[in-house]
């Protein structure tokens, strides 16, 4: 997408697509389920259990299985994610970018706050 090219359309284009998102979320009578990816490591089973229900659809343990399932299976170039499976390694791994994003802080800073993270 043109808005990837450089780091501050990147931005730009998050803010704009997040407050957009807001915006919907006050007029239309829409319900939602936020997970925090951390929530989603620290306690995949319960987590994913209340996502489950959220949307309707019924418990199925194989859900937990999912890297093994993707191993089996050939797939392309990203699913060599989710053969690793869940796991906490990105969990802050933006700090080591941190002086890169500078140009960019103005724009992400007021997200970071309004979900709950520290700079």
């Amino acid at each position: 997408m043109f808005e990837f090219l450089t780091l501050e359309g990147a931005a730009r284009y998050h803010d704009a697509a997040t407050a957009l998102a807001r915006r919907y979320r006050a007029f239309l009578p829409l319900e939602f389920r936020e997970v925090r990816h951390e929530a989603l490591v620290a306690h995949f089973e319960s987590e994913l259990r209340r996502v489950l229900e959220f949307i309707g659809a019924d418990w199925n343990p194989a859900v937990v299985d999912f890297a093994e399932r993707a191993r089996l299976r050939p797939g392309p170039p990203s699913d060599l994610q989710l053969v690793r499976g869940l796991n906490a390694e990105g969990i802050g791994q933006w700090r080591r970018y941190e002086p890169h994003l500078a140009p960019a802080r103005a724009l992400l800073d007021p997200w970071v706050a309004h979900f709950g993270y520290t700079p």
